[in-house]
């Protein structure tokens, strides 16, 4: 059993029954309402809303005993830091850029975009390159671990492969205002014509 969030509606005022009966979840992710939560998150026929048991309470998260008596203590909050790495300091011309990040606190419509190293994060525009945190061009939901691979498969400003120069990656918030607002960064790495040093 599965309940949609109750209230929501996407950007313009669309909810969980309009995704249903016009089978709109593809788009979803373009449509987030304010908070950026999109109907991948909030209704069940998109794969989101809330899982109930079959008697119609929560799901057991195993927190509870088996003789109904005092709950077992849950685990503190964990820290968690965004971030974004590339896989080496140098790729030759040609070579594809390889991307893992940490997101935590990701949101529909959430992508990875390369940059040439000198773009201020402050105030990111259009990159060179890019991808959806899930990983490609055409897929949806925002992992809060993931990868991606940068080449010519990607979208952007720049023809593959790319030129020599040095480069960033940053994991961006959706959005459609510029500048793009980075959640993490990667450290600098260069794209060199033939030898990278070992």
């Amino acid at each position: 059993n599965c309940t949609d969030s109750i209230g929501w509606q996407d950007y313009y005022g669309r909810d969980c029954d309009y995704y249903e009966i016009n089978d709109f979840c593809g788009s979803a992710v373009w449509y987030p309402d304010a908070d950026g939560t999109s109907a991948n998150e909030a209704c069940c026929f998109c794969g989101g809303g809330t899982s109930l048991a079959g008697d119609g309470g929560s799901v057991d998260n195993g927190n509870s005993t088996n003789d109904g008596e005092t709950p077992r203590p849950t685990e503190g909050p964990t820290s968690c830091f965004s971030n974004v790495q590339v896989s080496k300091g140098c790729y030759r011309v040609g070579e594809p850029v390889e991307v893992t990040f940490t997101n935590c606190n990701p949101r529909a419509g959430d992508w990875v975009g390369l940059y040439d190293a000198e773009s201020p994060s402050q105030f990111l525009m259009d990159p060179l390159l890019w991808h959806w945190s899930c990983g490609s061009q055409f897929c949806s939901g925002s992992p809060i671990q993931g990868g991606s691979t940068l080449d010519g498969s990607a979208e952007g400003q720049a023809f593959w492969p790319l030129n020599r120069g040095n480069y960033k990656v940053y994991l961006i918030r959706n959005g459609a205002n510029f500048p793009y607002q980075s959640v993490a960064g990667s450290g600098e790495f260069r794209v060199a014509q033939r030898i990278c040093p070992d």
